[in-house]
């Protein structure tokens, strides 16, 4: 009996012992030592891709934070749709697209992996879309042309006429004949209240003085109504006593005749020297001056602007005269440009068909669109929901690639973009690399 005790005592100590033994697995690394690891494969792959660019000649453009790519590196494939490859230069190319302040929004791993997933959507969108032959269709067409003439003008019109076409001769010339456009002298801008008595001016004065008193901020608005109530000078009355803009010589800057009507071309007569010195005498906007009389009568006159002199010298204005004549050079270069085509193409007009167009029958149509929209922009549609975010698996092992997405090294290349610049075929076969654990990434969860 007691045998037995103790055999199934020493069995059930065995057993324990088993199960103990067989429950101890090998601990899995933690997050730490997996963004540790991929910090190295990225390091080490930079200096490969840094001697295979060297190698190459491809030049590097540099970024804000120093990052950038090499020729070489904008072919690599990032995602796949079929037989069509998403670059990592067509990712850059449509980030250069976005703001500056929507780029911030990217610079996690999982944004740009989001990012991509937009570009893969509007893919299969104009993938589909041109399957159902909408590249033939009259707006897409349009909104075609009109992106492809766009760039036309940028960039082979734009180099018709460069800088180096304008020499000082000219900037010279423009300067002497455009003088008053860098020289000006001191400006004031000034209103009136004309009054037929020196009585009657005293007396507006002192209570223009008092309404003003109550209420500063309205000093402008007040005189003003005082002037269409009181001032006998019916040219200026209607506007609130405006004079406009003039300077010493008496003269308004805006062309009106003799009556002070505004647009007829004619030159405007001259201010009463005694109420230009009135209003240059005044320091600060607002500012009312003492009685002044004229031929025409007795004024209060209040200064409502000044603007300073200005003595721009050659230098001073050869950048803005350089811009003008590039700007005017350009302009005319496109012309001839167009001229030219409109004369080898032979354009004919039927003028008869033209006048049978009814333009008030033309019924609302949908705007055509002027430019490719930008993933996640596509019109028409709701906007694209981000991708769901993978389940964090319940053993451990890889977290699968986001669908359509590359799953092995080229997907690095969105979290540091100075990676490995090709795939052997060995890493092509390679297990995918678990998101998380690359630089800047969210942690893992720990199991």
């Amino acid at each position: 009996m007691h045998n037995d005790l103790r055999s199934m005592a020493r069995l059930g100590m065995g057993l324990a012992l088993l199960l103990v033994v067989g429950g101890c697995k090998p601990s899995k690394p933690d997050a730490e030592e997996q963004r540790k690891e991929a910090r190295a494969r990225a390091t080490a792959s930079e200096s490969v891709a840094a001697e295979r660019a060297r190698e190459s000649g491809a030049q590097v453009v540099e970024g804000p934070a120093g990052k950038g790519l090499t020729d070489e590196q904008r072919k690599m494939g990032v995602a796949r749709i079929g037989d069509f490859v998403i670059t990592l230069g067509d990712v850059e190319r449509q980030l250069a697209q976005q703001p500056s302040f929507s780029r911030a929004r990217f610079a996690s791993f999982d944004k740009k992996v989001e990012f991509l997933n937009h570009m893969i959507q509007f893919e299969l969108l104009a993938m589909e879309a041109k399957k159902k032959g909408y590249d033939s269709d009259p707006d897409v067409v349009l909104a075609m042309k009109r992106a492809m003439t766009q760039k036309f003008t940028q960039t082979d019109l734009q180099a018709l006429v460069t800088v180096s076409t304008i020499d000082e001769a000219e900037v010279k010339t423009y300067y002497e004949n455009n003088k008053p456009l860098f020289i000006q002298p001191e400006r004031v801008r000034a209103s009136h209240i004309q009054f037929a008595t020196q009585a009657e001016a005293e007396r507006v004065l002192a209570e223009l003085k008092a309404a003003i008193a109550t209420d500063t901020a309205r000093a402008r608005v007040i005189f003003g109504e005082f002037a269409r109530r009181n001032s006998k000078d019916t040219a200026t009355a209607g506007v609130s006593g405006d004079l406009e803009q003039f300077g010493r010589d008496g003269y308004r800057d805006e062309v009106a005749d003799a009556t002070g009507a505004p647009g007829t071309g004619a030159r405007p007569a001259r201010l009463h020297e005694k109420l230009v010195e009135a209003a240059f005498a005044l320091e600060k906007p607002n500012d009312l001056s003492p009685i002044v009389q004229t031929d025409a009568g007795f004024h209060v006159v209040q200064l409502t602007g000044r603007k300073p002199a200005v003595n721009r010298t050659l230098d001073d204005a050869r950048r803005q005269i350089t811009n003008t004549l590039l700007r005017e050079k350009k302009d005319k270069a496109r012309d001839d440009y167009i001229k030219g085509l409109r004369t080898k193409a032979n354009v004919t007009i039927d003028e008869k068909a033209l006048e049978g167009l009814d333009t008030t029958a033309i019924k609302d149509a949908p705007p055509s669109p002027g430019v490719m929209p930008l993933p996640g922009a596509v019109p028409s549609l709701a906007p694209l929901a981000p991708p769901p975010v993978p389940t964090p698996p319940t053993e451990p092992g890889p977290v699968p690639a986001p669908s359509g997405v590359l799953a092995p090294r080229n997907l690095q290349r969105l979290a540091d973009p100075r990676a490995t610049p090709t795939l052997t075929p060995r890493e092509r076969s390679a297990p995918p690399i678990d998101p998380r654990a690359l630089p800047g990434s969210t942690p893992a969860p720990s199991h």
